[in-house]
């Protein structure tokens, strides 16, 4: 209702302006008719009057015949009376009533008019002896404008039109104009109404769009249907509101980002104090007892006690000195700093071993369901401690007569081992924690010998150093621990995708990998920022784009490159942001994806130029470069949608 009420109001103001300029252009050119028409066609009667005149000083008069046919032909032609007469006043030859007459039919005529009849209101007399005169004929009082010249020693010669003939003549094109301007005032009429409903709208819906971006709402677009200024302002404002719209979007995720990172922080931080109290609490224990042992020693016990002192202070020393070597260790992993030694190997072997070592003399029957020869790509050290703290947390949670089983499964590549042990389960809300340092399933911190709650952790650890997976679940009788591996042998893919970063990121990763511009493989590219960038890598590296394809996601573009290594032509300056394009090529979304890169380039080019200094002066002389490159490929898109 509001944005009719606008456009409404937009259109009766529109009109009525440019109605009023029409209807005052229309009277003034009426009123200059009236006041300057009679004017007019006086001065070009004149004229008119003194050229046929001119032509009459020419005549042979001794040719009777050629004298009375010019004359009839000039007051055919113009309406003209014409009289000849000598310094006698005798009349020679003359026109009248339409008729040319000579001396021999006047001489018994008394109604032919002479000169001698006129009464001069008015007399002008040029610098060649030419007379105009304004006169009134005596016996009807009618006005006449004639113009009269002595054309030899003896002859006279007068040339006169009615003054009635002008004022009639001057009525009749005055009428017309007016006639012609009310046509004109018409249509201008109907042209301003269409003018204004086509000029009102887009206006209107403008200002409904930037109140919509005033409140943060980007969704409306304006419909682009013109090539004019308003064509050119509406694809300002999807720009602007695109632009806006990225900016809010860009915001909203940092400030989400931001959020995630600070409860990353405090969660970190949580599990720092966490873990310095379970060390602190691991560690007071067996110091207290060393301390308190030696001191026994030092007071010089029995010799029977010695021994049990001594062996206890070694044990002890013994557990403090696992669990610091179990923290290093989770540290490295966590770090990153363990490195990492691809293999193949036989994980079937390893785990008949570890069954061995670790059941030995315990009363829990075990299977290796492993085929023999089963072969995966990981680092053998790293996995058999994986392999190690399921089977020791299996052993230490699994009670007399229960079961330990080794199995295997292989899907998509991976191959997925699980130790699954009978016993008690593991309470869902707990499931999260079990990764997490020093968890134990309780908080009593009973001590046991080898156990400190870190093995699990440094499992976690081990599997993100693989880039894969693991994982616990609840059985119906037990608990299953997994972890997953690469199967062995497998060829390489012939297409790696990366995506959910910035094309800077992306080219970093690709600079990282020597191997990437090897072979025939072909990279899946999303830049989420930056595509201009990772653009300039691709092709100062020995890539070329076979395509690349745009997408949306709420009011974000999105471009994806299908790049394979291989040299390319050089791409222009426009080319290095948007990409190439041709004629008939399917872009749905190319032309308000070079409207953002526009816009995107004149705000850099205008705040380097607004920063004065030398180096930023050069960007903007760059940035520049890129805005004309990308005009003509917007220019040049839009020549081809049409």
């Amino acid at each position: 209702m509001k944005l009719k009420k606008l456009k409404t109001k937009l259109w009766f103001n529109i009109f009525i302006r440019i109605a009023a300029i029409f209807a005052a252009f229309v009277l003034v050119l009426s009123l200059s008719n009236v006041s300057f028409l009679v004017g007019f066609f006086s001065a070009k009667e004149k004229k008119s009057l003194k050229e046929q005149l001119s032509q009459v000083e020419t005549l042979d008069f001794n040719d009777t015949t050629a004298v009375i046919t010019a004359l009839s032909e000039i007051n055919e032609k113009y309406n003209f009376d014409v009289e000849i007469y000598n310094s006698s006043g005798r009349i020679l030859y003359t026109t009248h009533g339409g008729q040319m007459m000579d001396y021999f039919s006047l001489k018994n005529d008394k109604f032919i008019m002479t000169h001698e009849e006129m009464t001069p209101l008015k007399s002008e007399t040029l610098g060649d002896g030419t007379v105009f005169e304004t006169a009134v004929r005596r016996f009807d009082k009618s006005e006449y404008l004639l113009c009269r010249k002595q054309i030899s020693n003896n002859l006279f010669a007068e040339v006169r039109i009615q003054r009635e003939l002008i004022s009639n003549s001057a009525s009749i094109a005055n009428q017309f104009m007016i006639f012609v301007s009310v046509i004109c005032f018409l249509l201008s009429i109907i042209w301003v109404l269409i003018f204004a409903r086509q000029f009102s709208r887009p206006i209107a819906e403008m200002n409904d769009i930037t109140e919509d971006m005033a409140r943060l709402n980007f969704d409306r677009k304006l419909k682009v249907e013109r090539c004019d200024e308003i064509g050119q302002l509406a694809r300002s404002v999807n720009a602007l509101s695109e632009s806006l719209n990225t900016a809010l979007t860009e915001l909203t995720e940092t400030n989400a980002k931001l959020r995630d990172d600070i409860e990353e922080e405090r969660r970190l931080d949580a599990m720092r104090r966490g873990f310095v109290a379970n060390v602190s609490h691991e560690l007071k224990t067996p110091i207290a007892i060393i301390s308190g042992y030696a001191e026994g020693l030092k007071l010089n016990i029995n010799e029977e006690s010695k021994e049990e002192y001594c062996n206890t202070i070694i044990d002890e020393s013994r557990r403090m000195n696992r669990l610091v070597l179990s923290i290093l260790e989770l540290s490295r992993y966590e770090s990153g700093q363990m490195p990492l030694n691809r293999s193949d190997f036989d994980v079937s072997q390893m785990t008949d071993d570890m069954l061995r070592r670790i059941f030995a003399n315990k009363n829990i029957n075990v299977e290796n369901r492993l085929t023999k020869g089963l072969l995966i790509n990981a680092d053998p050290m790293q996995t058999e401690q994986v392999l190690k703290s399921y089977l020791e947390n299996a052993a230490s949670h699994t009670p007399d007569g229960g079961s330990v089983t080794v199995s295997a499964s292989e899907s998509n590549g991976n191959v997925r081992i699980s130790v699954t042990n009978t016993g008690s389960h593991i309470p869902e809300e707990l499931m999260p924690q079990v990764w997490q340092s020093f968890f134990r399933g309780d908080t009593s911190h009973k001590r046991e010998s080898s156990r400190f709650g870190l093995g699990l952790s440094i499992v976690s650890a081990i599997m993100k150093m693989h880039n894969s997976s693991c994982g616990v679940y609840n059985t119906e009788n037990g608990v299953c621990f997994w972890f997953e591996a690469k199967a062995a042998g497998r060829e390489e893919a012939d297409t790696v995708a990366i995506a959910g970063m910035g094309g800077e990121t992306i080219a970093d990763i690709l600079s990282a990998a020597p191997w990437s511009g090897q072979g025939d493989r072909r990279w899946l590219l999303q830049p989420m920022s930056a595509a201009e960038d990772l653009r300039t890598w691709l092709y100062g590296h020995g890539f070329h784009i076979e395509s690349e394809h745009l997408a949306q996601e709420g009011r974000t573009l999105y471009v994806t490159m299908l790049a394979r290594p291989g040299g390319a032509a050089p791409l222009s300056p426009g080319e290095l942001w948007a990409g190439r394009q041709w004629e008939g090529m399917e872009a749905p979304l190319r032309g308000a994806y070079l409207d953002k890169l526009l816009l995107r380039a004149s705000r850099a080019r205008d705040g380097a130029r607004a920063s004065g200094r030398a180096e930023d002066l050069a960007r903007a002389r760059t940035f520049d470069d890129i805005y004309h490159s990308l005009t003509e490929l917007k220019k040049e898109w839009d020549t081809w949608q049409r």
